[in-house]
């Protein structure tokens, strides 16, 4: 998706996966978010959807903003 989006700006995007456990066993011990590589927490947006009319991008435009946001500040 990024190298189809970004073009030549995605030469060195990764296209391996690292297993949680490596992950996991290379963060620092004091690091919290080290215990939750690999947990999937199920999470709603209904209820900012119901009261608060709010619509969230697709995946694929959060990833591909994110991305361009990441590459401005490169730029910059």
């Amino acid at each position: 998706m990024l190298r189809d989006h970004l073009g030549d700006a995605a030469v060195n995007v990764p296209t391996t996966e690292i297993p949680d456990e490596v992950v996991r066993a290379n963060a620092p011990a004091s690091d919290p978010m080290a215990r939750e590589v690999g947990n999937f927490r199920h999470l709603s947006a209904e209820k900012a959807r119901r009261v608060l009319g709010w619509e969230p991008r697709s995946t694929e435009e959060a990833i591909l903003a994110t991305a361009d946001s990441l590459l401005g500040l490169a730029i910059s």
